[in-house]
């Protein structure tokens, strides 16, 4: 996973690619060695279900939901 770190003290963002397991474990800026805080961003991700394309034709809110595999 990819995640992204700030350091408020150079103002300097940053991304990491790390196991997932290791994510509690702090990070240094590469710019200034201050430790540097995770940012939280929003991300778009479905849980394994899809709108299927019926949900989009005329006729109602009859909204299928389909299991991606």
């Amino acid at each position: 996973m990819i995640y992204l770190y700030y350091c408020s003290y150079c103002d300097h963002s940053f991304e990491i690619k790390k196991p997932m397991a290791d994510v509690s474990k702090g990070e240094v800026c590469p710019q200034c060695g201050m430790k540097a805080g995770r940012r939280y961003t929003a991300i778009p991700h479905t849980f394994g279900w899809r709108l299927t394309d019926r949900c989009h034709e005329k006729g109602g809110p009859n909204v299928e939901l389909e299991r991606d595999i």
